[in-house]
Parts: structure tokens; sequence; C-alpha cells
């Protein structure tokens, strides 16, 4: 249950900061895709290949919100007094996000990585 509460409140976080993200790059170099007169389609190449800097930019900013949303939504259901009540410390309790945090942030390198093979690529 304490996945099932976890992944979507991620996912829709990380969604969110990668289009803040994008959008912030976007408008901060607007004026030079203006000047130097960039298509469409090469604006939306640029922001294709940012997108992995953004995912591994937003991704500890999402796994913090996630485990704070959850642990939120737990206790405003006073499931934590049972947890606690049954011997499970927060400790415990809480390794079990951080684990699976921290296997979601071992992904960084290989989503950094994505961009050089691209780049070498074309």
């Amino acid at each position: 249950m304490l996945i099932k509460l976890f992944i979507p409140i991620f996912i829709v976080t990380i969604l969110f900061f990668v289009l803040v993200f994008e959008l912030m790059d976007a408008f901060t170099n607007l004026w030079r895709y203006i000047s130097q007169d960039v298509g469409f389609a090469e604006i939306a190449k640029i922001a294709f290949l940012y997108l992995p800097k953004c995912i591994s930019y937003s991704m500890p900013i999402a796994l913090l919100f996630a485990c704070t949303f959850v642990l939120g939504h737990l206790y405003m259901n006073n499931e934590l007094i049972s947890v606690f009540g049954s011997g499970i410390s927060l400790y415990s309790f809480v390794l079990h996000l951080l684990n699976r945090s921290l296997l979601q942030l071992l992904l960084i390198p290989i989503v950094c990585w994505l961009p050089k093979v691209i780049l070498t690529q074309t």
C-alpha cells in the first residue's frame, strides 16, 4: 500500500518539475532563439536534449515531496499510529521508502548518460 501511494505522487511531481525546468530554460533562452531566428523544430530538439538534465534535477525534489506527502497522508488517516503501535519503528518504516528512493536515484547517471549517446550519434 505504501508504494501504491508513493509511485503516483512521485510520477506527477517529477513531471511537474520537469515541465517547470523546461519552461524556465525555454523562457530564459527565448531572446537568443528570436535573435538568431531559430525554428520551432530546433527549439523542440534542444528541449528534448535538455530533458535528461531536467529529470536529474527534478528527481531529488520529487523524491522528497513524495516521501513527505505519503507520510503526511498516512498521519492524516491515523495509519501511522497503528504502524507504531504494532512495534515498527519510524526508522524501519521510512527505510523502505528511502530504499526505493535510492534505487530511483541510481537511475540518474543513466539518464545523464543518454544525451551523450544521442549527441554522438547525430
